[in-house]
């Protein structure tokens, strides 16, 4: 009996990082003292202790009303330009030391192709906002796999209810611009995508529970390969090739094993290897690492202290096992995201329970897979 985990219902950690752009800055120069009947430009009106935006600005405003000013202060700012044009569909940060949550920015540029230039305040309220988007039919329609594509807009792999053939789910892939709106859509039958690369040729490879797909940059099928086993982690190797990492068990020694296949450039299958003991153990994630070797993350239930642990496994680029480490507690825990760090070693993401109810968890390990530190969040 195949004992396969929907990957649906596992908690996948991504880490995001944030663009600070530094707008401008200001330097006050005193321009004179007032005479009488005169605004003093250096006055502080708020009784803050500090001469800033605020105070200029509330001079600035009531300007005009009785006296005249001769002493009024300038600002000197970097006035050059920033071109953000690649930042297209980011929350982009502006940090300024104007003292003051009063501030409008100019920005030269549109928000739909139909509009003109237009201002965002970027005080207390009127931020600009990001976006969402959805995408599917009558039936159910999941998105399992992402990835920010060269153009700037993304594609989506997972599967639908909705659309292909009846009364099976079929591959969904969904290819959106920079704002999510939809340029197009390939639906491809009997089987589920868990995984999607954008392959160098500007096209597109998925992988599920039974197959591999390589369609064009327009999600045309050029070929499709079938495997025994779920493939749930997906990357293209530095040779052209593909590799895949899931869970098998028409060869585990137990009830399924973690996975690791290698093909060439179409699909066609090199090698592939399971590692795995009695019980059942399943890879969600999959790295190729800098000396060309492979990383596969996941959990265990053969293997640890507890009912499930996290378990890492590290091969050459034959996939000969050099070392595996696991984590985790008492209870249930496992790792479904990987990525190799810049000093070699490794960060997983997944689920711990052995610190009570079911957290974010984070794994840091060295080069050689010894857990550094972890954290839990939730």
């Amino acid at each position: 009996m195949k004992l396969l985990m929907n990957k649906r219902s596992v908690i996948a950690v991504l880490t995001v990082a944030c663009l600070t752009t530094v707008l401008l800055t200001v330097t006050p120069i005193r321009s004179g003292s007032p005479g009488a009947g005169e605004y003093d430009a250096w006055l502080d009106w708020n009784d803050d202790s500090k001469i800033d935006m605020k105070d200029i600005g509330r001079v600035a405003k009531a300007f005009g009303t009785n006296g005249t000013s001769i002493g009024k202060a300038s600002i000197e700012y970097e006035s050059d330009w920033i071109d953000i044009t690649d930042k297209c569909g980011q929350n982009v940060i502006i940090t300024h030391n104007l003292n003051s949550t009063d501030l409008i920015v100019d920005i030269q540029g549109k928000t739909t192709l139909e509009s003109g230039p237009h201002q965002r305040n970027y005080g207390l309220t009127g931020e600009m906002q990001g976006w969402n988007k959805t995408y599917g039919g009558t039936g159910y329609d999941y998105a399992e796999a992402l990835v920010q594509t060269t153009d700037g807009g993304y594609a989506l792999a997972g599967y639908t209810d909705s659309f292909g053939a009846v009364g099976y789910p079929n591959s969904w892939l969904v290819k959106t611009d920079n704002l999510g709106t939809m340029q197009w859509n390939k639906t491809f039958g009997g089987d589920v995508a868990w995984a999607l690369v954008q392959t160098s040729d500007g096209g597109y490879a998925l992988a599920g529970e039974s197959n591999l797909l390589k369609v064009d940059a327009d999600g045309n099928l050029q070929w499709a390969n079938s495997y025994d086993g779920i493939a749930y982690a997906l990357v293209q190797t530095s040779d052209g090739g593909y590799a895949l990492a899931g869970s098998n068990d028409s060869t585990a020694i137990g009830n399924g094993d973690f996975w690791l296949v290698k093909t060439d450039g179409s699909g066609n299958m090199m090698w592939n290897k399971t590692y795995g003991g009695t019980d059942y153990e399943g890879a969600y994630a999959l790295v190729q690492t800098s000396d060309g070797g492979y990383a596969l993350a996941g959990y265990t239930v053969s293997f640890g202290a507890g009912s499930t642990d996290a378990w890492l496994v590290r091969t050459d680029a034959n996939g000969n096992m050099m070392w595996n480490k696991t984590y985790g507690g008492t209870w249930g825990d496992g790792a479904f995201a990987l990525v190799q760090t810049s000093d070699g070693g490794y960060a997983l993401g997944g689920t711990t329970g052995s610190s009570g109810p079911a957290d974010f968890w984070l794994v840091k390990t060295d080069g050689s897979g010894n857990m550094m530190w972890n954290q839990t969040y939730g």
